[in-house]
């Protein structure tokens, strides 16, 4: 039994490591195929690292765990994995599972035993981008995915009041940021019923965003409650980054006001007098977090497919 991975490892990063711990917590013999510079040459836009220093490093770190482990040049994308018998396990990132898949196909073919598939998360750097050894060469980040300056978000000025624990919670998640507040807009929203909060907060993040790394767009509006026969203010949040993903979350409040229903009638309130309607006092601050919660989670959640399409672009 033996288990294989395989790589470029041009510069050992976080994604690197967890693809490494997870061959060295299966507990068997490890095969590293570490891609061969002869190989490579064409396909990377920047001056290569030579196989024996990457291999070194590659050794150095091994040898820290205690590992049983060969590394092996990799000429080919599948070397021998579909044809050695001993080998019964391959880990991969979210971005190769497909080769190891099509490495079972043709395994079956030659009637050898598929290798049991361990997919590891792809590492995501402070920006929620996939951590890469071009990124670090190119010195948008480290090997650990921290970024050499803060991220920055934009975000309506109408919000600013409302916005401190949302801040202190995107401090929380990123480190050190800037938010920009830019005035866009009416200084008025419709609060109106059964809002489209998707398309409005979206439409608001998309024309905020300039040259951050996210833009946050806010839509409220009003929802009915039918089996309390109760109005609850809903916030929804949009969120693009700059590649132009876009996530979405929402949250309400708790039981408001009934004189809400009269208020629904205005159609139109000024952002400051909304502390009248609710019962919680810092309820705006408390829907924005909620809401941004869910797009962040979304971030990191993204399907394989969806962050291997980003990949193309970070590169």
């Amino acid at each position: 039994m033996k288990v294989i991975v395989a790589g470029t490892f041009t510069i050992l990063h976080d994604g690197h490591k967890a693809l490494l711990d997870a061959a060295i917590g299966l507990g068997m013999p490890i095969i590293v195929g570490l891609t061969d510079t002869s190989f490579i040459s064409k396909s990377k836009p920047y001056e290569l690292v030579s196989y024996e220093k990457r291999k070194t490093v590659i050794e150095e770190y091994l040898k820290q765990k205690g590992s049983d482990f060969t590394i092996r040049p990799l000429i080919s994308t599948e070397g021998d994995s579909a044809t050695e018998e001993s080998y019964t396990h391959i880990v991969v990132s979210e971005e190769t599972e497909g080769t190891a898949k099509r490495i079972n196909t043709k395994r079956e073919k030659n009637g050898l035993k598929p290798l049991t598939i361990v997919t590891v998360p792809l590492m995501l750097a402070k920006d929620l981008l996939p951590i890469s050894s071009r990124r670090i060469i190119k010195g948008e980040i480290d090997e650990h995915g921290s970024l050499n300056r803060k991220i920055t978000f934009s975000l309506n000025a109408i919000w600013e009041p409302y916005i401190q624990r949302t801040e202190e919670y995107l401090k929380n998640t990123f480190g050190e940021i800037i938010i920009r507040f830019r005035k866009i807009g009416k200084e008025n929203y419709s609060l109106e019923l059964f809002p489209d909060n998707y398309n409005i907060a979206t439409i608001e993040a998309t024309e905020l965003l300039e040259d951050d790394d996210f833009s946050i767009g806010i839509s409220p509006g009003l929802k009915l409650i039918t089996s309390k026969g109760l109005l609850m203010i809903s916030m929804g949040v949009a969120i693009v980054d700059k590649m132009g993903r876009i996530h979405f979350g929402e949250s309400q409040s708790s039981e408001t006001d009934l004189s809400l229903r009269d208020f629904a009638g205005i159609n139109i309130f000024d952002i400051s007098l909304i502390d009248r309607y609710i019962s919680e006092k810092q309820w705006i601050g408390n829907c924005l977090k909620d809401s941004i919660d869910a797009c962040i989670l979304s971030f990191k959640n993204m399907s394989q497919t969806e962050l291997k399409n980003q990949m193309l672009n970070l590169e």
